[in-house]
């Protein structure tokens, strides 16, 4: 058998290879009214349709976010068609149900970008307008991007023996609302069981009483 360690590198290993693991998912609407979902991911912005996924904007693609009101706008650069040399912005709108939806789904797209894309979070402008997001709010980020957090674990550590103990066990214990449900069962039970007590007293008296009548 496997330690408990073990088995829990071995369902995140396969966990990870999940379409939708890790995908925090948005709802938007489109520019045919259509409804869809925005995934942000550690590899840019998935776009589903009817749970099928359909596209992704992959944040090195990425060049500019924002949102005014309920509008949301991604630009994403692309190779031409017509000639590989060159580059074109493809501009996709989206519309979310209201303003404060759209601001959310815009943050969140921000510290993605910013977490899987930056080198050191003291690099981002806080507070700052920049070419990535031209919209008026203002956006800071805390914490550590995943090339700090790469490289700090990285560094020489004292090591630590971690000793790993089974968790303990306890028996199973009746809920209150169970306990109250089997106390009610055993009343009943009572009073019926003097019922049909009486009730054969009862009858035994009656047989009693024709046994002693003259005939």
């Amino acid at each position: 058998g496997l330690t408990p360690a073990d088995c829990e590198v071995q369902y995140l290993n396969k966990a990870r290879w999940l379409e939708m693991y890790g995908v925090d998912l948005h709802t938007v609407m489109g520019k045919d009214g259509l409804e869809y979902k925005l995934g942000l991911t550690p590899t840019g912005i998935l776009v589903f349709e009817n749970k099928i996924k359909i596209g992704l904007f992959v944040w090195s693609k990425v060049t500019r976010i924002d949102f005014h009101r309920n509008k949301l706008t991604i630009v994403v650069v692309e190779d031409d068609d017509n000639d590989p040399t060159l580059q074109r912005d493809f501009v996709f709108l989206f519309r979310c149900y209201d303003e404060k939806q759209c601001k959310h789904f815009w943050k969140c797209a921000m510290e993605y970008h910013i977490f899987f894309r930056t080198t050191s979070a003291a690099k981002v402008k806080q507070g700052v307008k920049s070419n990535f997001a031209r919209t008026g709010s203002r956006f800071r980020f805390s914490g550590r991007t995943e090339c700090q957090a790469a490289t700090l674990g990285n560094l020489n550590r004292r090591s630590i023996n971690f000793e790993r103990k089974a968790s303990q066990r306890f028996s199973r214990r009746a809920s209150y609302a169970i306990r109250k449900k089997i106390q009610e069962h055993e009343v009943l039970r009572e009073q019926e069981d003097e019922r049909l007590k009486r009730l054969k007293s009862e009858q035994e008296s009656k047989l009693d009483e024709t046994k002693k009548s003259p005939e």
